[in-house]
């Protein structure tokens, strides 16, 4: 049961879907009514789907089709679009994809070479942040949205899972959480990248995050309070 879809209420928990699938990378929608998740079924490719917080109701097809998994979704924050990554299985590449969450309508956001991952609209919906591997090692980009037209490499010495507040961008460079206040007159400008915490101090061990399969922490729209997850020692 722990890769289903579970809604946590204090000491309380409740699966909230029916499905046989294994079950992950879900994401609450802005207003908190829907979360979108996806679903890879036995011997399939990883598809996206919509579900109403309170369970009720049926799945909403996302995008469903073979042959590529679709990971990591993320709402644009008037809930009109969700970004995603596309992980072809047999050549291990990764674009940047967006859909219409009441058409269907895909359309590519970046498709170059190597690794293009684990993409977060910002909070104005104007940037995407995501990771990629184009200089080598896995580095954070901002890219303008719905085109990429222009895009800035925002960390200096690799990054990995970013996200964001209303005026800041946070990513994990090895065991330190970063964090890049930025403007947004004219473009994109991001300042210099500042350590927030390590993971160790706040209880999540001394682990590399940039080699973690979840991001491990999220924080508020101002910057100002982070949860994370941390390591119990048994």
């Amino acid at each position: 049961d722990v890769d289903h879809l579970w809604i946590l209420e204090g000491m309380s928990a409740n699966r909230i879907t029916t499905n046989e699938g294994f079950e992950r990378h879900m994401i609450w929608s802005p207003d908190g009514s829907r979360i979108a998740y996806s679903i890879q079924n036995d011997g399939g490719v990883s598809n996206l789907y919509i579900r109403a917080s309170d369970g009720s109701g049926r799945d909403q097809v996302l995008i469903e089709s073979e042959g590529m998994h679709k990971w990591y979704p993320s709402w644009s924050p008037d809930a009109s679009t969700v970004v995603f990554h596309t992980n072809n299985p047999d050549t291990q590449a990764r674009d940047l994809w967006y859909v219409s969450v009441a058409s269907g309508e895909t359309a590519v956001l970046v498709d170059d070479e190597g690794i293009q991952a684990l993409a977060r609209t910002s909070r104005d919906g104007r940037f995407v942040a995501y990771q990629s591997d184009q200089d080598g090692q896995m580095e954070i980009y901002v890219t303008t949205f719905p085109r990429s037209e222009s895009r800035w490499k925002v960390s200096t010495n690799g990054g990995t899972w970013p996200k964001w507040s209303n005026d800041e961008l946070f990513y994990w460079e090895g065991n330190s959480l970063m964090g890049v206040r930025f403007a947004t007159d004219g473009g994109f400008s991001p300042d210099e990248p500042q350590r927030i915490f390590t993971g160790e101090q706040v209880g999540m061990g001394a682990s590399n995050m940039m080699a973690s399969y979840n991001p491990e922490y999220d924080v508020n729209s101002d910057g100002t309070r982070f949860i994370v997850v941390q390591r119990l020692e048994r």
